[in-house]
């Protein structure tokens, strides 16, 4: 059965590469705990997802499917921490 989770907060642990685009996620979440999500595409010049995957950065979440890796559907900066730009980004 496949399982749609909506607007769920969550933090990035950890991202790994994964294929030519995509990413996976390690997620911290508040209802449903340690969650693996794919982001399919995510490592595009065009993705929504590529400025806000960052870790410890506060995000709501919308994921789905029944496999051990989820995959990722929606995400939204939630805000609260300053996202770092520039040479922060990289040190």
């Amino acid at each position: 059965m496949k399982r749609t989770i909506q607007h769920e907060p969550a933090f990035v642990l950890h991202r790994y590469d994964w294929s030519e685009s995509s990413l996976i996620l390690e997620t911290l979440t508040r209802h449903h705990g340690r969650i693996a999500l794919v982001a399919k595409g995510a490592k595009r010049p065009s993705s929504n997802f590529r400025p806000i995957l960052l870790p410890l950065q506060p995000l709501q979440v919308s994921y789905g499917g029944d496999a051990e890796i989820r995959t990722l559907k929606a995400a939204e900066w939630m805000g609260g921490h300053v996202m770092p730009t520039g040479e922060a980004l990289l040190s």
